[in-house]
This record gives C-alpha cells, sequence and structure tokens, in this order.
C-alpha cells in the first residue's frame, strides 16, 4: 500500500506544478531523464554482478511509510510520471477532471503491477534455490532493466 500510496501522490504532485516547472526549465526534464537512466543502469549492473548468496533475506519488510517514501528516490517511477503527464496531458494536466483521470489510470495501473511484483517475487523465489538459477536470473533482470531505459535513451 505504501508503494501505491506513495505513488499517486508523486502524480498528484506532478499534476499540480512539476509539469509548469517543467514547461519553464525544459533542460531539467533531461536532467531527470539522464538521471533516472543512469540510476538504472547502476542498479542493473549491480544485479549483473550480485552473487548468488548475496541476496537472502536480511531483516523485515518495508514498512508503509518507508515504501511511500522510497518512491521519492525511484527514478523510474517520477521519469514515468512526468513523461506520461507531459505527454497525455500537458498544459490541461492542473483541471480537475484531467487530474482525477490521470490518477485512476496510475491507481489501477500501480496497484496491479505492484500486486504482480508481490506475487511474481513470491513465486519466483521458490525456484532460485540454486546460485546458477539466481546468476541466470540476475542476469536476465539486469537485461530487462536496460531495455526499459531504451524508450528515454532514444528520445535523449
Amino acid at each position: 500500500m505504501g508503494v501505491i500510496v506513495g505513488f499517486l501522490f508523486i502524480v498528484l504532485t506532478a499534476c499540480l506544478g512539476l509539469g509548469w516547472v517543467l514547461s519553464q526549465v525544459p533542460a531539467l526534464m533531461r536532467v531527470l531523464q539522464w538521471g533516472g537512466v543512469l540510476v538504472i543502469g547502476y542498479l542493473a549492473i549491480q544485479f549483473w554482478n550480485l552473487s548468488p548468496g548475496e541476496q537472502e533475506s536480511r531483516g523485515r519488510p518495508m514498512r508503509f511509510i518507508e515504501a511511500l517514501m522510497f518512491q521519492w528516490i525511484n527514478p523510474k517511477g517520477v521519469v514515468v510520471i512526468i513523461s506520461a503527464i507531459s505527454a497525455y496531458a500537458g498544459e490541461s494536466a492542473q483541471e480537475r477532471e484531467v487530474v482525477a483521470i490521470i490518477l485512476g489510470v496510475f491507481f489501477v495501473v500501480t496497484t496491479g503491477s505492484a500486486t504482480l511484483w508481490a506475487y511474481a517475487g513470491s513465486w519466483i523465489s521458490r525456484y532460485l534455490k540454486t546460485g546458477a538459477r539466481q546468476r541466470w536470473f540476475n542476469r536476465i533482470a539486469a537485461g530487462a532493466l536496460i531495455a526499459t531505459t531504451l524508450p528515454a535513451l532514444t528520445r535523449l
């Protein structure tokens, strides 16, 4: 729930002012895109180099407030939100009806993806008991992370 609420709060913040800021300082969007690409690249390298024994659980899951606050440093999420609002709402991003539609769409997508992510992670972890399987999974995940940056890289 913290992921969903945190993500929607960023969407609302973006609708209520970030679009205006980006329209006034267009270079800021490019900085955010490059920052997101670099962070995702760094995470991909970390996944690629992760040793099989290193990823065992090291404690409790994130609490609600921790998951909510984590969304503010999630570069993929921030770039997706800003890109979607800029592309689909533009100048009308502050109108109530448009904000409601954007929040509704992001609620459905975020809830679906967070739920799928949690269940898939639980299911996949049962099959990653051996070092070789973990290594292959980490490398596929690293490649998938890099693939997510390709649309942003084509626009940079």
